[in-house]
């Protein structure tokens, strides 16, 4: 459909609201190949500003109270295919600040995602999600390093909030990069390791928010 959304919007009854994205945005090919293309019709930019009006425009009727989030999807194909390259910095001050969603679900389990500086951006009534474990390989992640990777980007989201790093952490969660059954064949991962990968979050998250 678009770079910024390629699956449709899932709503629930129980008062929640996901999206799937796609961060094109962040990858400088693409806004190279974007600006290049005299076909196009604007900046790689306003493509983004059109696709966050959107989004809001989408979700604007809905309750107060409804929970919403958007997952920006680097793709998740075997053999650790995916989308897009590039860290969220170029697109992270206008997308946390204008997208109006509760949450972020923000892949960062390969260096291609880049650091946690553009946290700094997410404003104080926003949440986030670190997708720090991969559905994509078998092995298992350090326990250590994703606890540190989180106090990380919990020190940024402090940064950027005046706040301390026991409250920024209250609106960070830890889980899978993406979803463990993106194809039917052929995915690496048994259910067995995915049992695992799972154990792992739920240890990791009760040694870092410590709510067993």
């Amino acid at each position: 459909m678009s770079p910024l959304t390629h699956h449709t919007p899932r709503f629930s009854s129980s008062g929640t609201w996901s999206s799937s994205g796609n961060p094109d945005f962040c990858s400088d090919s693409f806004r190279q190949g974007w600006a290049e293309d005299s076909d196009n019709i604007g900046s790689v930019d306003d493509l983004l500003d059109a696709y966050i009006d959107l989004y809001n425009d989408c979700i604007s009727k809905l309750p107060a109270d409804f929970h919403t989030g958007v997952h920006l999807c680097r793709g998740n194909f075997i053999g650790g295919r995916h989308f897009a390259e590039g860290g969220y910095d170029v697109i992270a001050q206008k997308l946390f600040t204008r997208l109006k969603v509760n949450t972020f679900y923000l892949e960062y389990d390969t260096e291609r995602a880049g650091g946690f500086e553009p946290l700094k951006f997410l404003p104080k009534d926003r949440h986030v999600v670190i997708g720090a474990v991969s559905t994509k390989l078998r092995e298992l992640e350090d326990k250590e390093e994703v606890k540190r990777r989180i106090y990380q980007a919990a020190d940024f989201i402090a940064e950027g909030g005046g706040q301390t790093r026991e409250e920024a952490l209250k609106r960070i969660a830890v889980s899978p990069q993406c979803g463990f059954s993106t194809h039917e064949t052929g995915y690496p991962l048994t259910e067995e390791d995915e049992k695992k990968k799972l154990a792992l979050i739920r240890q990791i998250a009760d040694e870092v928010w410590g709510e067993p």
